[in-house]
């Protein structure tokens, strides 16, 4: 007889359950505007860039002897909010962040009307750059750049140069950008232009693609297709690339060479293996040579094929 009391009181509470929540839900459909929920889109917290008082304080920043001065800079500059185009390995430098090493500090314009900065620096072995704007409260930086996981040409030239293509004394920057894995290669140089106070991206040159070649031979792991291209600069007054592309079949020979560094981990020189594709080769076919025109167009502010 218990039992079935209480089965009978939990059909009570689940019918009227039921049917309270039938008619909220018909209410809710029927006068929408009356229990309208307001909610408010989350507001972006804008942080205002910092500002410096020249180029040459960076340069005595990343380069200080105190490690708390250099920890405090590489902060500001690589750790910022929605940064992704640099990688700054934070746990192995948070004791004793290594200086900046071989710095060049060049004062070049980069558009018409301000005034630009460009510091190029090594930093962990992996060239960076800084992009700095001269504004009303000072230098701002615009952008930091950085080779790591990019580009294995330890070159701080090479990596990233800067060059007037379109128009006269201003200036655009090239960085070369490298994508690899154990049997392939791609390099590229980017183009980027300063337009409206930000760093974009206007243009790509291919250089250099190395690719395995489909073979069943015994040493077919030294056997690539490798495709090369070299261009001409243009000029203000002929804004276009000729680009010069060669397809050839190589097999790679010798062995990976080596390159010397310095670190300030350990202040001693360091030997470290360059990346595979920098072995020597000999070529065993030509497949193809063709020209190509890269023309500045104004209209789409990219560089496109003519």
């Amino acid at each position: 007889m218990k039992l079935w009391k209480g089965f009978y009181s939990r059909i009570f509470a689940f019918t009227f359950c039921f049917m309270l929540g039938t008619v909220i839900a018909i209410l809710i459909i029927k006068t929408p505007d009356k229990l309208k929920i307001v909610i408010k889109e989350p507001v972006e917290n804008k942080q205002v860039s910092k500002a410096y008082p020249s180029p040459e304080h960076i340069v005595s920043l990343i380069t200080h002897p105190e490690p708390i001065i250099r920890r405090g800079i590489y902060q500001e500059l690589f750790l910022r909010p929605k940064k992704d185009n640099i990688y700054y390995d934070y746990q192995r430098d948070i004791e004793y962040p290594e200086r900046a090493d071989n710095v060049k500090l060049e004062y070049i314009k980069l558009d018409k009307i301000s005034e630009t900065a460009v510091i190029k620096f090594v930093h962990l072995g992996n060239p960076s750059a800084i992009i700095l704007q001269k504004q009303i409260n000072g230098w701002v930086v615009i952008d930091c750049l950085s080779s790591w996981g990019k580009s294995f040409d330890k070159n701080l030239d090479s990596w990233l140069q800067t060059v007037s293509l379109i128009e006269p004394n201003v200036y655009e920057i090239l960085v070369r950008e490298v994508t690899t894995d154990a049997s392939s290669y791609h390099s590229q140089l980017s183009i980027l232009k300063l337009i409206n106070n930000q760093l974009k991206k206007v243009g790509e040159l291919p250089e250099l693609v190395v690719k395995q070649h489909p073979n069943k031979k015994k040493d077919w792991a030294d056997i690539k297709n490798l495709t090369v291209t070299t261009y001409q600069k243009p000029n203000s007054s002929n804004p276009n690339f000729l680009l010069n592309i060669k397809q050839e079949i190589i097999y790679y020979i010798g062995e990976v060479p080596e390159y010397i560094y310095w670190s300030d981990i350990d202040n001693s020189w360091h030997t470290a293996k360059q990346h595979w594709h920098n072995r020597a080769y000999k070529v065993l076919e030509v497949i193809d040579q063709k020209e190509v025109v890269l023309q500045w167009s104004s209209e789409k502010q990219y560089f496109v094929k003519k």
